[in-house]
């Protein structure tokens, strides 16, 4: 074969490689892109659901928003034009007990957030009903990093339900958390709030296990300044807070 001719066959081959390659790639980015759009399209009729039952989300996007905001301007979110690119990044569990079968079936749609907050007031009228039972429910429907359950009515003893996710981060302030329930910390955890809880000094040995632990919040519990002194020289890998149960 004449070396023109060779060159024009091996130039039509590798040409036509590059074309197929070329139309596999589309394939393959417009196929990424469905399924993107097909999930931000789920996030945000799961985010209607969870709005209509009480509760509040916040929301991550796979763009920059204008002046680093979290939330677009309210013409664009009119017109739900970035629906499709942002995801649930944060549940606030809304207070109305009546409300939370359908919070919990939405969240349970969801698979997976973030975080997780059910901070409610003692003082709400009638009482709030999250509780143990609620906590139960939550755990073991929804996966989450992040987990605020602060004002809360948990119990005083132990707390198993905690321990059946790898969360990195709990807030228990101002709940009845005492020192069995510490045993029920993951070992994931890297931050821990137990602020106004019923941790005593007998408890605070309970802590070491935690080796990823870098921040542990004790204000204001039942313990003293020598016993949370000791646990710093057990744990030196962990920043501890301390403060006294009554502040001047």
């Amino acid at each position: 074969m004449p070396i023109a001719a060779k060159r024009r066959f091996f130039s039509r081959r590798f040409g036509m490689r590059a074309m197929l390659f070329a139309v596999a790639a589309v394939a393959v980015a417009c196929a990424i892109m469905t399924g993107m759009i097909r999930e931000g399209w789920r996030h945000d009729q799961i985010a209607a659901r969870l709005d209509k039952a009480g509760a509040t989300t916040l929301w991550s996007y796979y763009f920059p928003i204008t002046s680093g905001q979290r939330k677009l301007p309210d013409w664009m979110e009119r017109i739900r034009w970035m629906a499709p690119f942002r995801r649930i990044e944060n549940v606030h569990i809304g207070s109305r007990s009546e409300d939370f079968d359908a919070q919990f079936s939405a969240l349970a749609e969801l698979g997976s957030v973030h975080v997780v907050t059910a901070r409610l007031s003692s003082s709400s009228n009638p009482p709030p009903g999250f509780g143990i039972q609620e906590l139960n429910r939550l755990m073991s429907q929804v996966r989450m990093d992040s987990l605020q359950i602060e004002s809360v009515q948990l119990p005083r003893g132990r707390i198993p339900a905690l321990s059946r996710q790898a969360l990195s981060w709990l807030c228990v302030a101002r709940t009845q958390f005492s020192n069995p329930a510490i045993e029920d910390l993951p070992l994931s955890l890297t931050y821990f709030d137990a602020t106004r809880t019923r941790i005593t000094d007998e408890g605070l040995p309970s802590f070491t296990r935690l080796k990823k632990l870098r921040s542990l919040s004790l204000r204001r519990t039942p313990t003293t300044p020598e016993a949370v002194e000791k646990l710093r020289e057990q744990m030196p890998w962990c920043h501890i807070a301390w403060e006294p149960m009554q502040v001047k």
